[in-house]
């Protein structure tokens, strides 16, 4: 009954793989509208569960809260009410609860329902956004970001956001090169911000760094497996580009490409399994100058921070490595299977994306 049950687990989850389904949480946090500041909502995820504190105001200006809560649906990138006021999914308000520093007396009166549905719909390619529709009225969100920028950062907070210790996990299994080893991993230390707009755009550096401890970039990394990466407003997803330090027979030194969509804490991209970097990005493993970059296959990844920007720029910590870091190895890209035929538009957005990815490894050769 175990194995038939993990049959048709298996089987079910094929079929959402072939329906481009993706891995999705949206994120926890503070979410506001910046165009009307005052009022917000804490949004908590746990699994497939989510719970909705809405703090508002009255229309005499008095402060309220609300609550709801309930389960996540269509691959959880949707909240909505049931038609059960009473299940807690409406939006609730309270009376008579404790106040501060007051003693205990028990719990405050719920009013369940009383302020109607609320449905909330994130945005697919990005899971800090969304919108909330209550009250009657929808309005867009995003999650508040507090010290991701700097008050002195001159960068947008799509590049400072990137500054930390990043951990990836690199789904090489459809890479006929990857010899067994069907996961990879990989430890990326960003650095550096550059206000400097280059032709990219505003740019990050950082490196591989030596070991998983250091959390820093000692001159050696910086030299053999050093990493600029910039933020691409056409497609809403990062660049990252690190040489990995490990010539080919030729002395054509090996690239790797990271397309990905970022998060506060977390990044991914393609995860819709079609290795087409152009739909949802991916990695790519590739000899730095390949003309074809952008017609190579894109590979599966997931990131997240393991330290903190403020880390990296001032902690202190683990002397740096000396001596040169041992090359790092990935399996090469294949050309991509039955690649259909662009169109004009395609073609053009195919060439601007490999100029892109020219210009970082510009910057890496001329650091």
């Amino acid at each position: 009954m175990r194995r038939l049950s993990r049959l048709a687990l298996a089987t079910s989850l094929a079929f959402a793989a072939s329906s481009s389904a993706f891995a999705y949480t949206p994120e926890t946090g503070i979410y506001w509208n910046p165009e009307e500041p005052g009022t917000g909502l804490l949004i908590e995820v746990q699994d497939n569960f989510v719970f909705l504190f809405g703090f508002l105001f009255e229309p005499d200006g008095s402060p309220t809260f609300v609550t709801a809560q309930g389960f996540l649906e269509d691959s959880a990138l949707r909240f909505a009410s049931t038609d059960d006021a009473s299940d807690g999914s409406s939006l609730n308000t309270f009376q008579g609860g404790q106040c501060l520093g007051c003693d205990f007396t028990g719990q405050p009166q719920i009013f369940a329902g009383s302020e109607g549905p609320v449905t909330i719909e994130w945005d697919p390619q990005d899971e800090t956004r969304a919108t909330v529709t209550w009250g009657g009225r929808t309005t867009s969100i995003e999650r508040f970001q507090f010290y991701l920028a700097r008050p002195t950062d001159q960068e947008p907070v799509s590049i400072t956001k990137m500054l930390g210790e990043w951990s990836t996990t690199i789904d090489f299994s459809q890479n006929p090169q990857n010899m067994g080893g069907r996961f990879d991993g990989d430890v990326l230390v960003i650095d550096q911000k550059d206000a400097v707009t280059a032709p990219a755009g505003f740019t990050f550096e950082g490196c591989r760094p030596a070991d998983s401890l250091v959390g820093f970039c000692s001159d050696a990394a910086f030299d053999s497996d050093e990493l600029a990466g910039t933020f691409d407003e056409e497609t809403g997803r990062h660049l990252m580009l690190v040489n990995n330090g490990s010539p080919n027979a030729s002395g054509t030194d090996s690239c790797l490409l990271y397309d990905v969509r970022v998060g506060t804490n977390d990044f991914a991209g393609g995860l819709d399994g079609d290795l087409d970097g152009s739909n949802d990005g991916g990695v790519t493993s590739y000899a730095c100058g390949a003309a074809n970059v952008m017609e190579l296959e894109a590979y599966p990844v997931r990131g997240f921070r393991t330290a903190s920007r403020s880390f990296v720029e001032d902690g202190t910590g683990p002397s740096k490595a000396l001596g040169m870091v041992s090359p790092r190895q990935f399996p090469a890209s294949a050309v991509r299977a039955n690649a259909t035929q662009l169109t004009v538009a395609e073609a053009g957005e195919r060439d601007r994306r490999t100029a892109k990815v020219r210009e970082l490894e510009l910057q890496l050769r001329t650091r």
